[in-house]
């Protein structure tokens, strides 16, 4: 999980689903008051 405010570029992130279940999971991105979702699928 990645908090607080970051300078300008380009980000990723490692998520070890390794505890999740497969299923539906939501990412949430927040922009200076605009909001962005984007829906991802776990297989496993």
């Amino acid at each position: 999980m990645v908090e607080g405010r970051q300078p300008a570029g380009s980000y990723s992130v490692f998520w070890d689903a390794a505890g999740f279940s497969s299923g539906t999971y939501y990412v949430r991105l927040e922009i200076n008051g605009l909001a962005l979702n984007h829906k991802m699928m776990l297989v496993k």
